[in-house]
């Protein structure tokens, strides 16, 4: 599934048209937490679109799933499995997303957890911003890899998957 920023679904125009982007130059120079703010609003909708395509459930159990996925603990799993395929580029972003002066204090998370979660947010951003939505892609299926068999609904009944 190639990540489709939600007015794909508005017009017939190309959609890199439409969305706004910066220069990498200037989406490297953002703050990294606006960034992380970016990249966690691209992971929800990700997470959420892969979830209403592969399982029929309530909007409460769709919303419990999508809550254990962007989670800082979530996300650590992720990091987990998409890190090393950073770019030297991402791996700066991440860095100055991880080691940033935060506004809030992790929640449900350990502090380590909620740095690197903030750092991946903030690669997820960064390719957002700067228009880079391939890139964004392979990140997001390397990261989420098979949400049906990780949540455990390959055993319940739900939608056939559409991928």
């Amino acid at each position: 599934m190639l990540f489709r920023p939600a007015y794909a679904i508005i017009s017939v125009v190309n959609v890199t048209e439409i969305l706004t982007s910066v220069p990498e130059r200037d989406a490297y120079q953002m703050n990294p937490v606006t960034l992380a703010f970016l990249g966690d609003a691209v992971l929800t909708l990700y997470i959420r679109e892969k979830l209403a395509l592969i399982a029929d459930y309530p909007s409460g159990d769709l919303q419990k799933y999508t809550a254990i996925e962007v989670s800082a603990h979530g996300q650590n799993i992720a990091l987990a499995k998409v890190g090393p395929a950073f770019t030297a580029t991402e791996k700066e972003i991440f860095r100055r997303g991880r080691n940033s002066k935060k506004p809030a204090k992790a929640k449900n998370a350990t502090v380590a957890e909620y740095n690197n979660s903030t750092g991946f947010e903030a690669v997820l951003g960064y390719l957002y911003i700067s228009g880079q939505y391939e890139r964004l892609d392979e990140i997001l299926k390397l990261a989420c890899g098979d949400l049906k068999a990780e949540l455990g609904l390959d055993s319940q009944a739900g939608a056939e998957d559409t991928e």
